[in-house]
């Protein structure tokens, strides 16, 4: 099988496993991979996968594509980019009406796909003030029209075009979502981390991590050291940062049991052979008394 890379355009797409995971660590230990995906060649692969699955490149895959309130999402340039590059669009059209002023404001996203007729949808400040989304700290008080017009053109994109975008949503719509419902298996200790790639999008408590740490230091056997291990493993399963700690300080701890153990063992032989060498003296003194 060929090792190079093969060319789409401008850009090198990988064309086997191996190729895409070499290049995936290539990426993640670049300069230029963005810092939610440095050094982590495993989340750059599945963003990679991801984008290709909606027409994305390798590297606009990581640029554009980000895990909000627990959810893979794509920032609204790279989902217009996404569907007009769809060879079922034939138009796309965005306007303003009303002033942000006056609070009259409404965005309009129109969207005509081949053979089909135009599908408009549209998001006003009246809407955003229902959503308790206007003057919202951050992005809705920065740049309020930009939202507006990334929610119109969320909701259009997706109405009309669900089979180029595969489910992904408009990541400024997403990162307006209040709350997430955690999933059952999800530990209740563990909170999400917005932006982050889906394999790190969890961090644990520090103040159990220091508890478990704590076990682990004070173990006083290798059978208690296991359970207490399994049980941490377990209590932060979703922070790769915990769960590296967890694992160093167990196999610290492992090895100073087994060298604890090495010790004792060494010196309750040389305690053996202590008491052999007693009892052969004692033996002798009295064995040479009896003959003297």
């Amino acid at each position: 099988m060929s090792n190079e890379l093969q060319s789409s355009s401008n850009y090198f797409l990988p064309t086997s496993f191996d190729q895409a995971e070499r290049f995936a660590e290539k990426i993640a230990a670049s300069a230029l991979c963005p810092a939610a995906f440095k050094n982590k060649p495993g989340d750059v692969f599945i963003a990679m996968q991801l984008g290709a699955e909606v027409g994305l490149s390798p590297m606009a895959a990581i640029q554009n594509i980000a895990v909000i309130n627990g959810r893979p999402s794509i920032w609204g340039d790279a989902l217009l980019a996404i569907i007009k590059a769809h060879h079922h669009c034939q138009a796309v059209r965005e306007w303003p009406e009303g002033s942000l002023n006056d609070g009259t404001l409404q965005w309009f996203c129109g969207i005509t796909r081949k053979g089909q007729k135009e599908e408009i949808r549209s998001f006003s400040i009246e809407q955003a003030k229902k959503a308790g989304l206007w003057g919202k700290t951050g992005p809705w008080s920065q740049y309020p029209e930009r939202m507006v017009q990334m929610r119109a053109r969320g909701f259009c994109a997706r109405d009309v075009f669900p089979d180029a975008l595969r489910g992904l949503q408009c990541a400024e719509e997403v990162q307006d979502y209040i709350e997430v419902v955690a999933e059952p298996s999800m530990p209740s200790n563990l909170k999400l981390i917005d932006g982050q790639p889906l394999s790190q999008s969890f961090v644990a408590d520090d103040i159990l991590v220091e508890k478990y740490l704590d076990q682990i230091k004070n173990s006083n056997s290798w059978d208690e050291l296991k359970e207490i291990y399994k049980q941490a493993k377990d209590g932060v399963k979703g922070d790769k940062e915990a769960s590296n700690k967890i694992s160093k300080a167990t196999k610290e701890r492992q090895d100073f049991l087994r060298k604890k153990k090495d010790q004792e063992e060494a010196e309750k032989e040389t305690e053996q052979k202590n008491t052999t060498l007693n009892d052969h003296s004692e033996f002798l003194a009295a064995y040479e008394g009896k003959t003297a």
